[in-house]
């Protein structure tokens, strides 16, 4: 309905229905018809026609009156929102794991605030999920595997739990690291979720086992259990994005061994529909993307 209450506001405006049909770039036999089908939704006569004007009818002045104000402020609040979107202004609300925000989001937030300057970011950090609706959130980080729902679930990369150390540690106890009763005897640093019991399985034979691996030094925050493995204090048991540039710089040194640990998991930015997805939203998304192609 108020597409045809704005064909005619705008007949009425141009005094004709050809005038209006210019105006407006659609046929002028559509322009009349529009306005026949609100007369009849309405039940009412709103113009009345003859071959040199048109007259307004009592009702239908009634009707130019009450509708004219709304629909302009219908336009430009439809204009105030575009233009928003356009320029990637406004407020971002993100949620993400402590781990992944801490090890490595935290570093491309702030690349793309330095890029967006007219984006505003504000940053949950949380290992509750934080509820998308609920929250008003525009995007979540989510660890895999991830529960089925209504969101778009946009992969980004995988993590994989492997064993580090640094250099002096592995050439002191390399020849025990390959054997089961070898890593009984290790000297562990283990995030506290892996204290207990940890998953493996032999490389050659499939064998799957569980080590119970005894931990000098646990810990629920992965810098503390990092910084004990470049101390040479043991092996730490980590996820690889977070010893990146350690490796790299050789502080420490992948653990190789006849052992395979099963802990991949898959990383998403999870997000409502694209149908509705603002243009500042999927700037965001866009960036994190590109960060990811050219190196987690």
């Amino acid at each position: 309905m108020l597409d045809n209450i704005s064909i005619f506001i705008e007949v009425v405006k141009q005094g004709s229905f050809s005038k209006a049909s210019k105006q407006l770039n659609i046929p002028s036999s559509t322009v009349s018809r529009r306005v026949s089908e609100l007369e009849s939704l309405l039940g009412v006569r709103l113009l009345e026609r003859n071959s040199r004007k048109l007259n307004l009818t009592e009702k239908g002045a009634f009707l130019l009156e009450q509708s004219a104000n709304p629909i302009r402020q219908i336009k430009q609040n439809v204009q105030d929102i575009t233009a928003r979107w356009d320029n990637t202004k406004g407020r971002l609300r993100v949620t993400a794991p402590v781990l992944i925000g801490n090890e490595l989001l935290n570093e491309w937030f702030c690349d793309f605030m330095l890029l967006n300057p007219g984006i505003e970011l504000e940053i949950l950090l949380s290992n509750q999920y934080e509820d998308i609706l609920d929250g008003n959130i525009d995007v979540a980080f989510r660890i895999g595997p991830l529960q089925n729902s209504q969101f778009i679930a946009q992969y980004l990369f995988s993590s994989q739990f492997r064993m580090y150390a640094n250099s002096a540690y592995i050439k002191q106890f390399s020849k025990h690291i390959s054997t089961l009763d070898g890593w009984q005897k290790q000297s562990m640093l283990l995030l506290k979720q892996h204290e207990k019991k940890m998953d493996a399985i032999h490389s050659d034979t499939g064998e799957k086992i569980q080590l119970n691996l005894k931990a000098r030094m646990c810990s629920n925050d992965i810098a503390v259990v990092r910084q004990g493995a470049m101390s040479g204090l043991g092996i730490a048991y980590l996820p690889d994005f977070c010893v990146r540039s350690q490796v790299k710089s050789e502080q420490l040194i992948e653990v190789t061994s006849d052992y395979e640990f099963p802990s991949k998991r898959d990383i998403y930015a999870v997000y409502p529909s694209k149908k509705h997805l603002s243009h500042m939203t999927r700037t965001f998304i866009d960036y994190i993307k590109s960060r990811v192609e050219n190196g987690v």
